[in-house]
């Protein structure tokens, strides 16, 4: 038998009970999708599929255009994950999200535990690349992979008056007071541009960890990472202006904390674009580079035409998706 179901995020344990036996990231997670909405304020719901031993789950939010409703990942490295027999998954699902009114979906998936069964390979298309280390090596073969200057940073001894901090409230309240600031001066894209409501409800969940690089008692970095038994992920790293010389050494503590807690795979994510300044320090910790894959998904054709043509959008499947939301039409 079939089953299909939606789990609101009002119902947080059977949304953690779905997850339960399948291998899953920290954005597949109840307490991730949570702080998430608190900033997008989109329903959002944990997609269940079950037939017989196959089960699948993807966390989405619904979004709306001119009445007409689609699906999207919410942010992190989340998308359809799962175990069990091959069921032909992709037309069960793509029967259901028709049924289900929704015109199109733009699901991300996590480049470790993407799987293809889950999708039509002629709706996947990969836009970036993130960087992955293996944290069941030991640590040597960890610290021989970094290049000469990451392995000169992480061993060298602390100069005097620097000192790691671990102490997660006063970790939190500097994320929270730099964040702003830090998103801002970097340019980051507005995706990022989360409320201290989100911040502060990640800072509290179990399965985060704070770490942060103080000089003389003043705190200039601090990191924050999210784990499951299957994987660990760089979360967020902000610092004051002087605090960028810290980045190499906190993310050595983070890998170090994450091989303590058993976590197989620390999942370091990528560059704002691929090959910038952020994509190739991540590189230079020796992780293996893998594509990010995102599925464009049409459910319901000529809804999807009539939209675009709403939008002055060309219905080009290709590029920002779905057209008619781009931010260009929409300032």
């Amino acid at each position: 038998m079939t089953v299909h179901r939606r789990i609101p995020l009002e119902s947080r344990a059977d949304w953690e009970n779905a997850l339960a036996g399948i291998p899953h990231a920290f954005a597949h997670t109840w307490g991730h999708c949570w702080s998430v909405h608190l900033s997008s304020k989109l329903p959002t719901f944990l997609y269940r599929f079950e037939d017989g031993g196959a089960r699948v789950v993807c966390p989405l939010s619904e979004r709306r255009f001119h009445g007409e409703p689609d699906l999207v990942t919410p942010y992190g490295f989340g998308g359809f994950v799962g175990t069990g027999d091959d069921v032909d998954f992709p037309a069960r699902w793509a029967e259901f999200a028709a049924r289900e009114n929704y015109v199109c979906g733009y699901i991300g998936l996590n480049p470790l535990l993407q799987d293809e069964r889950h999708y039509r390979q002629d709706t996947a298309s990969a836009h970036n690349s993130v960087f992955v280390l293996d944290l069941r090596l030991p640590t040597e073969r960890l610290y021989a992979a970094l290049d000469a200057n990451r392995r000169r940073q992480v061993r060298a001894p602390l100069a005097a008056g620097h000192r790691i901090v671990w102490d997660r409230q006063r970790l939190a309240a500097f994320f929270l007071e730099t964040y702003p600031d830090f998103v801002r001066r970097i340019g980051a894209a507005p995706v990022y541009h989360f409320s201290s409501d989100t911040l502060a409800f990640l800072c509290s969940l179990d399965t985060v960890f704070l770490i942060g690089a103080e000089v003389n008692g003043r705190l200039e970095a601090v990191v924050v990472f999210g784990h499951t038994p299957t994987v660990g992920d760089y979360l967020f790293g902000v610092a004051a202006p002087e605090g960028r010389r810290h980045a190499a050494r906190l993310l050595w503590c983070g890998i170090e904390r994450l091989r303590s807690l058993g976590i197989p795979a620390l999942n370091l994510g990528g560059g704002a674009r691929p090959g910038d300044g952020i994509a190739e320090f991540k590189r230079r910790f020796g992780a293996r580079e893998l594509p990010l894959v995102a599925l464009r998904e049409v459910y319901r054709p000529d809804a999807f035409q009539a939209l675009c043509r709403a939008a002055g959008a060309a219905s080009d499947v290709g590029g920002y998706f779905p057209p008619y939301h781009s931010p260009g039409l929409h300032p």
